[in-house]
């Protein structure tokens, strides 16, 4: 038995591309005391798929509000409710938005369904309820590409089977998997980008005490999983408006590999980046490398 490779290469059109982490949090309750948390509410950011800008809201008990520029979304409360109940009527609140929820107890998880960095969430209506961010949203749109664009190769594994009877025609032959890489050359590349792109997985960001940010390369990320660092990468064709998202392709879990940055003043400078998919079985399996559609909809 021997191990072959068959590859495609598939050249996309132009597209918007988008890559980053959804942001995470975990919100500890506490039970109702004579009424503590009446008229009570606390900040919810997350992320509209459309055009991945940020959603500013919040959750509140009895009485809205009203906070301009903000979402507001009701949660039910009765006097001397347990934290348990606050927890789940919490997540009945936030059923219908732009999130996934999961309830242990008296705490709720929530983690954006879409990727994206949010502004700093606080317990603004003095809820008292503990808040911890498991994992910062990052990200955004990468910009613009060089002329010549971005290219999906995905290489197609075998394993084929021969037998003294049949010499060197093959018995048959089994599929063992398949993988998928994204290059793509970036030209819109600024620091904030770099933070992103580089700073994220391989690379890494350091801001001296009361100094600015510095994004680099160095061992602070030794043996960590790359698909523990991955995040989502959207590609949008341009031609479709934003809110139709029927010829997205969406690759669950990637991570930018950067290989090289052109110096010249003569040449677009040029960050040219690998993004390389990974597994993610909390996707249906029969598309959980990467897959061509509407990624909006539940897709486990």
């Amino acid at each position: 038995m021997e191990l072959c490779k068959e590859s495609a290469t598939i050249k996309l059109e132009p597209v918007k591309a988008y890559w980053g982490t959804q942001q995470c949090r975990k919100i500890e309750t506490v039970a109702d005391v004579a009424g503590s948390l009446t008229d009570t509410y606390f900040d919810v950011n997350v992320i509209n798929p459309v055009d991945f800008s940020e959603i500013q809201g919040y959750v509140y008990f009895d009485t809205d509000p009203s906070i301009a520029g903000k979402t507001g979304y009701v949660a039910a409360r009765s006097e001397a409710d347990s934290a348990e109940v606050i927890a789940q009527n919490i997540a009945d609140a936030l059923a219908s938005v732009n999130v996934n929820v999961l309830v242990t107890g008296n705490v709720v998880e929530v983690q954006n369904k879409y990727l994206g960095a949010i502004t700093a969430e606080v317990d603004s209506g003095s809820t008292g309820f503990t808040f911890n961010v498991n994992k910062s949203g990052i990200g955004g749109e990468l910009g613009r590409t060089a002329q010549g664009g971005s290219t999906l190769s995905v290489e197609v594994q075998t394993a084929e089977l021969k037998t003294d009877q049949t010499g060197e025609y093959l018995a048959g032959e089994s599929y063992i998997g398949s993988s998928a890489t994204i290059e793509m050359p970036l030209i819109e590349i600024n620091k904030s980008r770099l933070e992103v792109v580089i700073g994220q997985v391989t690379g890494d960001v350091h801001t001296p005490s009361g100094g600015t940010s510095l994004v680099g390369y160095g061992e602070a990320k030794l043996y960590q999983l790359l698909n523990n660092l991955a995040g989502q990468l959207i590609l949008h064709p341009i031609r479709l408006d934003d809110s139709d998202k029927s010829e997205d392709y969406i690759f669950h879990k990637s991570a930018p590999l950067p290989q090289d940055i052109n110096f010249s003043g003569g040449d677009i400078q040029t960050l040219n980046v690998t993004f390389k998919a990974y597994l993610d079985r909390s996707v249906n399996k029969k598309i959980n490398l990467f897959a061509i559609g509407d990624w909006t909809q539940d897709l486990a």
